[in-house]
């Protein structure tokens, strides 16, 4: 299996100091982890009362590799050993709401289909929790102007997405409200190679339950809860 993308590593181009706050992730996931020393990582998952309260996950390395499946019931941890430098991936399915802790693990998670997870849908897949959600994403050096996308299927679900730029200026606001899909070309300016911040939101109307966030053009894709551990990532080929 050739290796689809690789990690830049971890940025301290940033000013932004929050904790990630607690969130409900749906169906399909991919989460990248790469550690700056050999250590054991944990991962504390908690399904969401709904339905099914099963969450799989499968661990393995960029080639491919398998390290570990497993399947946890209501609760649990996803665990294993990392390799210092070596860059691992965690898909994560639950058709239930679950939240993942990824509190002091570097990592990022995708948001788009790609081949490596054929059935991820566009865009990371919330299904409620504390708002607001705070995320982060890199902006290349050299970008002009960058996309995202906010959906949920109005009017009953609804979201507001807010686009903070380094200095934590809010410069835009998505919102599907009326419209099912809010898509934005955003200008990078002095933000290219830095870090960026998004705040998932309620709406005065509806609730915030199936809203996607995904990062278009000029993005690679990738986004972290924890802006202390990010883990920039980017594609080895298109």
């Amino acid at each position: 299996m050739k290796k689809h993308f690789d990690a830049a590593g971890k940025t301290a181009s940033h000013k932004f100091s929050a904790i990630p706050e607690k969130f409900f992730a749906r169906h399909r996931q991919l989460v990248a982890i790469q550690v700056g020393s050999d250590m054991d990582v944990t991962i504390p998952v908690r399904a969401r009362k709904y339905k099914s309260q099963t969450v799989d996950y499968t661990i393995f390395t960029a080639t491919g590799k398998i390290i570990k499946q497993g399947r946890i019931f209501k609760s649990g941890k996803i665990s294993f050993f990392a390799a210092a430098g070596k860059l691992y991936f965690v898909k994560v399915a639950g058709y239930c709401g679950y939240f993942m802790n990824l509190k002091n693990v570097p990592s990022a998670c995708y948001t788009r289909g790609n081949r490596i997870y054929r059935k991820m849908g566009k865009g990371f897949h919330f299904f409620g929790g504390r708002t607001p959600i705070p995320m982060y994403f890199f902006v290349p050096g050299g970008t002009k102007e960058f996309s995202l996308e906010l959906k949920s299927n109005v009017p009953g679900e609804t979201a507001i997405l807010k686009v903070h730029n380094p200095d934590g200026k809010q410069v835009a606001e998505l919102k599907t409200v009326t419209l099912q899909t809010d898509a934005r070309t955003i200008k990078s300016g002095s933000g290219a190679g830095k870090v960026w911040k998004l705040e998932l939101c309620r709406a005065r109307k509806g609730v915030l339950d199936d809203a996607f966030v995904y990062l278009g053009k000029g993005l690679s894709g990738w986004l972290s809860f924890d802006p202390g551990n990010m883990l920039i990532m980017q594609p080895v080929e298109k």
